[in-house]
Order: structure tokens, then C-alpha cells, then sequence
């Protein structure tokens, strides 16, 4: 079973089941894999939008800068 959570409100969480299957096992019951298979594409799927919302809050709130060779701080060790 695959539960999604999400905040409600500050207090409160919200859950959603999102999906469910039993893994066959044996041939005659096969078809419990589309179920399985879903279930797989639900969790991908949620995955990549995790990802896009991830690279958009590090774009947003950590700002790479690229600095120049020159600018940088070098070892110590590499300067005896």
C-alpha cells in the first residue's frame, strides 16, 4: 500500500492512500502485477515532480555562483 501525507494545516497532517496490490505469487494470478506496475509508476511519477519542486526551491533559495580561478583560496600545501 502506498500512503501519501500532506499538511492540512500547521497541526495537521492529511493521508491519502494512493494505491494498492498484492505481489503474485504464482503464474495464475499474473495479472496482480498491472496493480504492482502502477503502483511503480505512481511512485516514479511523484518522484520526478518531487525533483522538479526541489531544483526550483535550490534555484530559488541557493544561489550558485560560478568564482573565478583566480578568486579562490588555494592550499596551503600546494604553496611550500
Amino acid at each position: 500500500t502506498v500512503i501519501q501525507f500532506s499538511l492540512k494545516d500547521r497541526k495537521t497532517w492529511r493521508a491519502f492512500e494512493c494505491g494498492s496490490t498484492l505481489l503474485p505469487m504464482v503464474y495464475e494470478e499474473r495479472r496482480q502485477l498491472i496493480q504492482l506496475y502502477e503502483v511503480f509508476v505512481f511512485i516514479y511519477l511523484d518522484l520526478l515532480v518531487q525533483r522538479k519542486v526541489f531544483e526550483r526551491l535550490e534555484d530559488k533559495y541557493l544561489v550558485h555562483v560560478d568564482v573565478d580561478a583566480n578568486d579562490l583560496i588555494s592550499d596551503i600545501s600546494k604553496q611550500v
